[in-house]
């Protein structure tokens, strides 16, 4: 008697099942290669403990402090909430004084430091710049991510949405590492300048999900890394980095229409400034021929209806021309969301109307957000605002 043969078409149908659903799945997960990098260690200078006089530290659990070159120079457990200063140029923690100008705090392994009252992981550097103190943090990307997804949007926002900021910031983030110079003590800062970073206070399950399901993925395109630039509100319309951010456009920076921000509060908006603060911050600027505007033109619109030129018309006749960037800067970001604006002057104040919040370059974050609540996968997502990326797990 032969024995039964088995039927391989159901075996192979639900092979092909599973497949489908690996790859259609929300939270996905690229097959694992073999990696071309290892997770690096990250160096966030922390603004707010720089360039002080001093600081306040506190370290629940045990742990170490180095010098320069490696060697321990202190063994400690649970350091109460110390003031540290520069004596001499040289570093007093508390009663203790360390003839050292540069220190490495490592906490043990599951303890938790607090730098003016903001709670980290990884080690913290501390160093003399300047007769004034300079604290970097180092730590491993993923966990620096943990910081930095609930910075930059809601941590409430639906997991795709999160996931697509985990992908965006990582690639930033790596982007910045392998360009920095290495003379530079640090690549990234933890605000706007770089990307907001906050340590433990926006951590949460769901910033959690996010950063591992899409653990070592980043963009890239032609096979290189770039640079992955965000921003809360398009309004409509993300545009070319080219002029704004960069010396060169590539095509996944050129800029894509979004129908999808339409509810953000920043859509559209209307500000209006004193006049009086606008003159007193352009001095940074350089002289400035009157202390009267009398119109405000944007310049140089792009395709999106951003400037890269502001001129202002003075009363005795002069005008003066501006670098948007630069103009947006010296005024303040939150008084002058985009540069998509019309201004006019009226009883000596320049009101603003305009809209988006951001450069308006790269993912419109406000556009993901709503993107995941329709059901767009996070991939679906970066490969919208990024269009000629591709992705690529490389750890």
């Amino acid at each position: 008697m032969f024995p039964r043969q088995k039927k391989k078409f159901p075996f192979l149908f639900f092979s092909l099942f599973i497949l489908a659903g690996l790859f259609y799945h929300p939270h996905f997960r690229l097959p694992t290669p073999t990696p071309s990098a290892q997770e690096p260690l990250i160096k966030v200078l922390i603004r707010k403990a720089s360039n002080q006089n001093s600081i306040q530290l506190k370290i629940t659990g045990s742990y170490q402090l180095f010098d320069v070159k490696g060697e321990e120079i202190y063994v400690g457990q649970d350091l109460p909430r110390t003031e540290i200063t520069i004596e001499g140029g040289f570093f007093q923690i508390g009663v203790f004084r360390i003839e050292r100008n540069w220190v490495k705090v490592v906490p043990a392994l599951g303890a938790l430091f607090e730098v003016q009252n903001i709670s980290y992981r990884g080690s913290l550097l501390l160093s003399v710049v300047g007769e004034k103190i300079q604290s970097v943090l180092e730590l491993p990307m993923e966990q620096y991510l943990l910081g930095v997804i609930g910075s930059e949007v809601s941590n409430s926002w639906p997991l795709p949405c999160l996931e697509a900021q985990a992908l965006v910031a990582r690639s930033y983030a790596l982007f910045q590492y392998q360009k920095s110079s290495p003379e530079k003590n640090y690549q990234l800062e933890d605000t706007v300048s770089s990307q907001v970073f906050t340590g433990l206070k926006t951590e949460n399950e769901q910033v959690f999900h996010a950063v591992q399901n899409t653990r070592g993925i980043v963009l890239k395109y032609a096979g290189k890394l770039f640079s992955t630039y965000f921003h809360s509100t398009c309004s409509g319309h993300t545009t070319s980095a080219l002029g704004l951010l960069d010396n060169k456009e590539i095509l996944p920076l050129s800029g894509v229409s979004c129908p999808y921000c339409k509810e953000s509060k920043y859509y559209s908006w209307e500000t209006a400034c004193p006049q009086e603060e606008i003159l007193v911050a352009l001095e940074a600027l350089g002289p400035i021929p009157s202390h009267q505007i009398v119109s405000i033109h944007p310049l140089q619109l792009d395709s999106s209806g951003r400037s890269q030129q502001i001129n202002l018309l003075f009363d005795n006749g002069v005008s003066k021309t501006y670098k948007s960037n630069d103009f947006r800067r010296i005024i303040g970001y939150s008084k002058l969301r985009s540069l998509k604006f019309e201004g006019k002057v009226q009883n000596q104040q320049i009101v603003f109307q305009g809209g988006g919040f951001g450069h308006g370059v790269g993912m419109c974050q406000m556009g993901a957000k709503k993107m995941s609540e329709l059901g767009f996968y996070c991939r679906d997502i970066v490969l919208f605002y990024y269009p000629g990326a591709t992705l690529e797990k490389i750890w």
